[in-house]
């Protein structure tokens, strides 16, 4: 009996080792909790585990931003049930209407017991979101030209001739906009569009006239780029990121592309400048950054800390 006795309490000892364990674990989260609650201030308690364990990966954050914080869930959920109706969304008021009437079968306009005409009682309608197809069209520019029959020798006047992205090039303003567009915003391809094109409208634009109409933005786009740049030196803090493009180049192993680099600079909720660069060198940002004075927050690259001057400051994401 003794030994039988011993056996069961042998049995019992693993599961009961595993709940104090378990209960210890659980005593030990909630001390941390409540010490991150008098860290932070009460309106932590409406954030998880998860959130305040990140509060502590994140230095210098205040009570006033966990309250804010805290405070985000609740708004969205109600600006969701304000803006969310039930059933199905109307479509939207600001689109034009167009009416189309389905009439009646010949067969059934007609009374089956004297024989009259049936009257219009009403409509039963129903919205349906539609599109039309792009619509193509050639712009015909016609500058009037004036002279004087009596005395030709004073020459011709002329309608001024209207300026364009590419002065003399076969697609209008509109058109270039529209490509440059689709391809940095719905992220589509030259060479898509170009087939597209064809394919809708069996009209023929090469990819590379698209490109040279991107390109031509590209330039006209220059002195913005170098505004915001300005804007981004001049202050105290931004934020700087780098990630690879392909691009075909002569000195790049055959049937490959070369892999070049986009430099990244921002200010959250301000202006972003990219610095097209053919390597990942220090090189790149040393000179974008040569003139700045503030605090750079980038990843753990290693070329960041090699080009932090004087009075630039370093933070890790």
């Amino acid at each position: 009996m003794r030994l039988a006795s011993s056996a069961k309490n042998c049995a019992r000892k693993p599961g009961a080792e595993r709940r104090r364990l378990t209960l210890e674990v659980k005593l030990l989260k909630e001390r941390i909790r409540l010490l991150l609650l008098s860290k932070y201030g009460p309106k932590a308690e409406q954030l998880s585990d998860a959130q305040l364990a990140l509060l502590e990966l994140e230095p210098g954050v205040t009570r006033e931003e966990v309250a804010t914080e805290a405070a985000q869930p609740a708004r969205e959920k109600q600006l969701r049930r304000q803006s969310a109706p039930h059933g199905r969304l109307p479509l939207p008021t600001h689109l034009p209407r167009v009416e189309e009437i389905m009439l009646v079968p010949a067969n059934e306009s007609h009374c089956a017991t004297c024989g009259c005409a049936k009257c219009v009682i009403g409509h039963d309608v129903t919205e349906v979101l539609d599109l039309k197809p792009v619509e193509l069209f050639v712009r015909v520019m016609k500058r009037e030209k004036l002279a004087c029959p009596r005395h030709p020798e004073g020459g011709v006047a002329m309608g001024p001739n209207p300026e364009r992205i590419i002065p003399g090039d076969k697609l209008s303003d509109a058109f270039i906009t529209e490509a440059t567009l689709k391809k940095y915003l719905d992220h589509q391809p030259l060479f898509r569009q170009s087939a597209a094109l064809w394919r809708d409208a069996q009209v023929h634009v090469s990819p590379s006239v698209l490109g040279d109409g991107v390109m031509a933005v590209g330039a006209l786009l220059i002195p913005v780029n170098a505004a915001q740049r300005l804007e981004l030196l001049a202050g105290d803090y931004l934020q700087a990121d780098e990630t690879p493009v392909g691009v075909q180049s002569p000195y790049a192993p055959k049937g490959q592309n070369h892999r070049a680099w986009q430099w990244q600079y921002s200010v959250p909720g301000g202006p972003v400048a990219f610095d097209f660069q053919m390597s990942r060198s220090r090189a790149g940002p040393a000179a974008f950054l040569q003139s700045y004075r503030g605090v750079v927050q980038t990843d753990a690259y290693s070329a960041y800390d090699s080009v932090m001057g004087p009075g630039m400051i370093h933070a890790g994401c």
